[in-house]
C-alpha cells in the first residue's frame, strides 16, 4: 500500500485552521455587534421619553411634559386638559376673564379651577364646590399655568406613573380604569354597574369598587377582590375626600369608612356633604329639621332648625358658591321664619331676628345681587324690607335703612353699591371714609 507523504498534507491542515479561525472572528465580531446594537437600542430606549395613555402610544404627549434634573415633572394644565378632552379657559369660572394667573377646565362631569401660586383647587359637580388642597402651588413656565404630577392625578382623575430607569410615563385614566375593574368586578360574580355616578367612579382611584349583587344590594370591594362593605345597602356614595361611604338602608342614611368604621348611625332622612376649605361637614335632616355634623360625626348643631344654608344662585357675581358656610366661617341658620348665623364650631352669633340674608334683588337694571363684602368680612342681612351690614361678630356696621345692595360690572371690574331714598353711593368708599378697613389692612 502507498504511504502519504505528511509533508505533503501539512498545507492543506494550515488552510483548514485558518478558514476556522477566520469564521470564528466573524461570529465573534457579529455578536459584539448584536450586543452593541442591542445595548444601543436599549440605551436610546432609556434616554427618549416615551409616554402611553391606557397602555397606548401617546407620543405626541411627550413634548409638552417639563422635566427637572430631580425628576419632577411639570405639566401645562390647559394643553394636558385639551388632551384629555376637557374644554379649558383662561380666567375665573365664576367672574369670567381673560386672566392668564387663573384658568379651569370642564367636562361633563366636573369643573376644575386652578390659580397661580395656589395649592387648592376648586371641583364643582353637579353644582356643589369642593376645594381639594394639592402637595405643591400652581406655577407658570414659559407663560403657561403648570402643575407638577403629583396634583395632575387629583385635577384630572387620573393615575400618573413615571418610571425613571425605563424612561416612561404611562397614565391611566378614570374610564380607562373603571372599565377595566368593573370587568375585573364581574369576574367575582358581582352585576357591573353600567350607569355608575361619576362620584363612584372616582373609588376605583383609591382601589376600591362599588358593586352590586343579583338583588341590586349594593357593597364595595378593593382591587383585591376582598370585601370593604358586604352587599346590603339600598345605596352608596363615595365620597372620596375622606374615601368614606355615604350608605342608605330602609330609607335611612349614614355614614361607613373604609375601615367599616360607623361614622356616623343609620338614622338621618339625608345626609349632605359640604367642604369648607379643608374641613369638612354633614347637613343632616331628620323630620324636617336640619343639623350639622363635623367630619368625625359630632354634633355641631343639633337638628331642630327648619333650615341651614341658603340659596346662592342669585350671587353668582359676588363670588359666593357655597350656601351652607359664609366666608368659610359662619353657617346661616333658618327657624320661625327668621334668619341667624352660627359659627362652624355651633355658638350662636346673633338671634333669629334677620327676615332674609342677602340682597338677591337690587331692582336696578343690569346689576347683581350681594350677599357678601368679601374684602372687608361683611355680611348682607335684611329686617323688615331694609338692608344692613353687620361682621362675622354679628356687630351692626350699617343699620337696616338701605334701600339696595349691589354690585354693578364694568370693564370685568365688580363695584359695590347702596341705595337709600333718591341716593345712590360706592359702598367701598363710603366703608373707608368710615375708617373701616379691609381684612388684610387691620
Amino acid at each position: 500500500m502507498e504511504l502519504f507523504d505528511e509533508e505533503i498534507l501539512k498545507p492543506k491542515k494550515r488552510k483548514k485552521i485558518k478558514s476556522t479561525t477566520i469564521i470564528a472572528i466573524v461570529i465573534a465580531i457579529l455578536i459584539i455587534l448584536c450586543v452593541i446594537v442591542i445595548a444601543t437600542i436599549l440605551y436610546l430606549r432609556n434616554t427618549i421619553l416615551t409616554v402611553t395613555l391606557d397602555n397606548v402610544d401617546a407620543s405626541d404627549l411627550e413634548s409638552i411634559f417639563i422635566i427637572e434634573e430631580n425628576n419632577k415633572i411639570y405639566i401645562p394644565i390647559r394643553k394636558m386638559g385639551e388632551y384629555l378632552k376637557y374644554n379649558t379657559y383662561n380666567g375665573d369660572y365664576i367672574t369670567r376673564s381673560e386672566d392668564t394667573d387663573k384658568c379651569y377646565i370642564e367636562n361633563e362631569e366636573e369643573l376644575v379651577s386652578f390659580e397661580l401660586n395656589s395649592n387648592i383647587l376648586t371641583k364643582v359637580v353637579d353644582g356643589q364646590s369642593q376645594q381639594i388642597k394639592i402637595n405643591e402651588p400652581i406655577t407658570q413656565i414659559n407663560g403657561e399655568l403648570c402643575i407638577n404630577s403629583d396634583g395632575a392625578q387629583d385635577a384630572f382623575n387620573i393615575v400618573f406613573e413615571y418610571n425613571t430607569e425605563k424612561n416612561n410615563i404611562n397614565i391611566q385614566t378614570l374610564t380607562y380604569l373603571y372599565m377595566s375593574w368593573s370587568n375585573y368586578a364581574k369576574s367575582k360574580g358581582y352585576t357591573p354597574i353600567e350607569e355608575e355616578t361619576f362620584e363612584n367612579k372616582t373609588a376605583i382611584l383609591d382601589n376600591m369598587i362599588i358593586v352590586k349583587n343579583s338583588n341590586e344590594n349594593y357593597g364595595v370591594i378593593n382591587t383585591s377582590g376582598e370585601i370593604i362593605l358586604e352587599t346590603k345597602y339600598d345605596d352608596i356614595k363615595y365620597l372620596r375626600k375622606t374615601s368614606d361611604f355615604l350608605v342608605s338602608s330602609n330609607g335611612k342614611k349614614g355614614i361607613i369608612s373604609e375601615d367599616k368604621t360607623t361614622k356616623i348611625s343609620l338614622i338621618y332622612d339625608n345626609i349632605q356633604e359640604v367642604t369648607n376649605n379643608n374641613d369638612i361637614f354633614y347637613i343632616i335632616q331628620s323630620s324636617n329639621l336640619y343639623g350639622v355634623l363635623d367630619v368625625n360625626g359630632d354634633i355641631v348643631i343639633h337638628p331642630e332648625y327648619a333650615q341651614i344654608g341658603i340659596d346662592v344662585s342669585a350671587y353668582d357675581k359676588n363670588g359666593v358658591t357655597n350656601g351652607y358656610i359664609l366666608f368659610n366661617k359662619i353657617i346661616p341658620v333658618k327657624n320661625n321664619n327668621k334668619w341667624a348665623i352660627f359659627d362652624i364650631e355651633g355658638n350662636k352669633i346673633t338671634d333669629f331676628i334677620y327676615d332674609a340674608l342677602g340682597c338677591s334683588n337690587s331692582k336696578v337694571p343690569n346689576t347683581y345681587g350681594v350677599l357678601e363684602i368679601k374684602n372687608f368680612n361683611l355680611l348682607v342681612v335684611n329686617l323688615n324690607g331694609k338692608y344692613g351690614l353687620i361682621t362675622l361678630e354679628g356687630k351692626d356696621v350699617l343699620q337696616n335703612i338701605l334701600d339696595s345692595v349691589y354690585i354693578s360690572v364694568t370693564s370685568g371690574n365688580s363695584n359695590y353699591y347702596i341705595t337709600y331714598g333718591d341716593q345712590t353711593i360706592q359702598l367701598i368708599e363710603f366703608l373707608q371714609e368710615r375708617g373701616i378697613k379691609k381684612v388684610e389692612e387691620t
